[in-house]
């Protein structure tokens, strides 16, 4: 499989645009979902998915232009997150543990894909451009991950 080029701003705009079609689905599903346990954690999951994604655009409005316009040519096809296609997941019939599992997997990808991004980095403004979102995402993901915990074993 070939490596496309792309620059940080184009894998920021992935992430977001992913976000953006993953909370769409969710919101369908959660029409679907058969219990009310669920309903609400979907509608808690969508929450602070649109919470994650005003943020990443807050982020990169305080973050160095420059640094988001690097070229990236060793992007990985190990990380296949951004081909993920949210709608064939189908959140509605989950339980609630398998819906917490799915999302924090997702999470989880998408936290590896900057990482390599970050260590791949040959130059300053890109490492502390993905430095900082990956702080932020750990932060998102683990606040998400407690929050879920907490409720869990009602």
């Amino acid at each position: 499989m070939t490596m496309t080029p792309k620059t940080l701003q184009d894998i920021l705009d992935e992430t977001r645009a992913f976000h953006q079609r993953l909370i769409s689905h969710l919101s369908l599903c959660k029409l679907y979902c058969p219990t009310e346990r669920e309903k609400m954690l979907l509608n808690f999951i969508v929450e602070q998915s649109n919470l994650l994604s005003s943020s990443l655009t807050g982020l990169e409005n305080i973050q160095d232009k420059e640094s988001f316009r690097t070229w990236l040519y060793e992007y990985s096809d190990g990380y296949t997150i951004l081909q993920t296609q949210p709608e064939n997941i189908a959140f509605n019939t989950m339980e609630y543990g398998e819906i917490c599992e799915t999302i924090r997997q997702i999470n989880n990808q998408i936290i590896e894909l900057y990482e390599q991004i970050n260590q791949r980095s040959q130059s300053p403004k890109p490492e502390l451009a993905t430095a900082v979102l990956l702080e932020y995402m750990h932060a998102n993901t683990r606040q998400m991950a407690e929050q879920t915990a907490n409720v869990e074993g009602l």
